[in-house]
């Protein structure tokens, strides 16, 4: 009986007739002992035989690649995962916010409620810290897809997490994890925190739009909110379709334009329009997170600015704003309506429909928590820089100095709102950035506006152009003429009528931390106050460095006109002492600065000269 050999063995003829199956086996277990791979090869392809049916050998050698090729390719992916993984957790370890050991110096905006911690002696896992952040809302206050976490008092956590060290490290960890999303790592802490405390935390249904906000939204606002999101998309298309290859104009070059628009790589303008859409609407300001592209002035729509017709001014508005609550500015939109007839004049004279007004707002200008590393990046760096959009000498400062609601027109009180203007430590930064560098028509307060006055000669429409009340129909150019002499007189309602001499760092440290220990000026977090001079100071040397980025001609004028006397001369000495040791020469150059208009005696002269004799940075200064 004829026999047939192959690698897997021999068989006789009836073998193979009766059992090609034990056959074909045989075969595929010798393809994968030679190959090594413990794998099974398809049963496909095969050649049919008179005695059976056998695989081919050229077949099965060609499937024995492939499967080593697709197993490479594999082993690659994973080998390229789980390195992109390592790169992304090491970034995270510097990004990403730590309980006792935060990287930034605050979290969700400079009057927001609340503060990084400075890294400090106390190791990172330290109970009281996790306690206070959580506490304090940078975690548990933000929301899921449906349910509002309520945040528990320091106590409910310190006393949940006692003696229990796997705890904290467990929530820093979630916290570092890169691969998780927001809600996610808000659930699992939420769920580490119920295990040891069921009572701990509480939930209530709220919507999906307020996936960050820490707040209930009513129905009527999220309806405003979505009609105002309508418009400005809307708007923005027909803007863009409109839009010619319009270069830079001189008079932005001329007065720190390009400035503005590097700072914008770290935080986003809110379109004035869309305010105003959204207070027409009956909606509330949203976060940084859930404001849409279109209502955001950035790097690619900087060119809705060029418009602006009004001369040694930027159509950009930085507010000094303090929040009404801990976990939200204005959730009842008081604060916009106080804007709303401001904004409406700027527009008039921004140049046309496809042009806008900038509005740097805290709380929707930069990213809040619960923030992913990319997101805290953007976050920190756009801190860092916030004290330049307030010394940008062209830029229109509104501090908001008005009297605080203390309840809202819901009936519900505000949290936030025992301490004035005056008392708040970030608002105190703000106003001196401000009173340093800004020019006089540019720095205005708005508890000196009068909106009412305006109704009677032009009242700006929902567009923001400007009608007159019964009368008839006006052309452009009588638009234009009107729309100016509003704003004009809107501009002198505003203007600042006086501000203080700019103090050293060192000074204003002091006089700071004075206030606070006699309790006249405070800060949520306790640790702010040491970010706030830390900033003034940085913001200080700034100014001086980089004056002729924002003015080309390099001559400070504001300071003229004040009526100064000797007292206010020797701050001022102190001020250019201080900026002649520790600023340096730049590329841009030197200032000059004027100070015609006050009632400087010879002393006080003598030491503003001393002061800068050496100065790399002032060139000259003329009384």
């Amino acid at each position: 009986m004829m026999a047939l050999e192959d690698e897997g063995g021999s068989c006789t003829e009836d073998d193979n007739m009766g059992h090609g199956t034990n056959r074909e086996e045989k075969l595929m277990d010798a393809v994968r002992e030679n190959m090594g791979r413990d794998h099974r090869v398809p049963r496909v392809a095969t050649t049919t035989r008179p005695h059976g049916t056998v695989p081919t050998q050229a077949y099965v050698s060609a499937r024995g690649a492939s499967a080593r090729r697709q197993e490479s390719a594999r082993a690659t992916a994973e080998m390229e995962h789980l390195q992109k993984k390592q790169r992304m957790k090491k970034m995270s370890s510097y990004r990403e916010i730590r309980y006792g050991q935060v990287s930034s110096r605050v979290v969700g905006g400079p009057n927001g409620p609340d503060s990084a911690r400075r890294p400090d002696s106390s190791r990172a896992g330290d109970t009281a810290s996790v306690a206070s952040a959580i506490a304090s809302g940078r975690l548990a206050r933000q929301t899921t897809r449906s349910t509002l976490i309520k945040a528990p008092s320091v106590a409910e956590i310190q006393e949940a997490i006692k003696d229990r060290p796997y705890l904290t490290r467990q929530i820093q960890a979630l916290h570092r994890d890169p691969d998780m999303s927001r809600e996610q790592r808000l659930q699992e802490i939420v769920r580490i925190i119920r295990e040891v405390r069921p009572d701990t935390l509480h939930t209530e249904p709220t919507a999906l739009e307020k996936l960050q906000s820490g707040y209930t939204c009513t129905a009527p606002q999220k309806a405003g909110r979505r009609a105002a999101i309508q418009d400005q998309v809307r708007r923005v298309k027909e803007a863009n379709k409109a839009r010619h290859s319009q270069p830079q104009t001189p008079h932005w070059r001329n007065h720190g334009g390009e400035a503005v628009e590097t700072l914008l790589e770290s935080v986003d303008l809110v379109d004035a329009r869309f305010l105003v859409s959204l207070n027409e609407q009956g909606g509330t300001l949203p976060c940084w997170s859930t404001l849409p592209d279109a209502a955001k002035i950035g790097q690619s729509s900087v060119w809705r600015l060029w418009g602006w017709t009004q001369k040694a001014s930027l159509p950009v508005l930085v507010l000094s704003c303090p929040w009404l609550d801990g976990d939200h500015p204005d959730r009842e939109g008081e604060m916009l309506a106080l804007l709303v007839p401001l904004l409406r004049v700027m527009l008039s004279v921004c140049g046309g429909e496809h042009y806008t007004v900038g509005v740097l707002w805290d709380y929707a200008s930069l990213p809040q928590p619960i923030r992913s590393p990319a997101e805290h990046a953007r976050f920190v760096e756009g801190l860092r820089t916030l004290t330049t959009w307030y010394t940008h000498p062209y830029t229109h400062v509104l501090l908001m100095t008005q009297p605080l609601p203390e309840v809202a027109p819901s009936g519900e009180p505000y949290s936030n709102v025992a301490r004035p203007y005056g008392a708040r430590g970030w608002c105190d930064l703000e106003r001196r950035m401000a009173c340093l560098s800004t020019v006089s028509h540019c720095l205005w307060d708005l508890s000196l506006f009068q909106p009412e006055s305006l109704s009677g000669s032009a009242a700006p429409s929902e567009s923001g152009s400007t009608t007159t009340t019964g009368a008839p129909a006006m052309t452009a150019d009588l638009q234009a003429m009107v729309a100016i002499r509003t704003f004009g007189t809107m501009r002198a309602q505003l203007m600042l009528r006086s501000r203080e001499p700019p103090l050293p760092p060192t000074l204003f440290a002091h006089t700071m931390r004075k206030k606070v220990d006699c309790g006249l000026m405070s800060f949520l977090e306790p640790t702010d106050m040491l970010a706030v001079l830390e900033m003034y100071e940085a913001g200080f040397v700034s100014f001086f460095e980089n004056f002729r980025k924002f003015d080309p001609s390099g001559t400070f004028n504001s300071l003229q006109g004040l009526e100064w006397g000797p007292a206010e001369a020797k701050v001022l000495a102190t001020a250019l002492a201080y900026a002649s040791e520790k600023c340096k020469l730049r590329k841009s150059g030197t200032v000059r600065l004027r100070f015609e208009g006050n009632a400087f005696d010879e002393k006080g002269e003598k030491a503003i000269r001393t002061a800068i004799q050496f100065s790399k940075v002032i060139a000259d200064v003329r009384f």
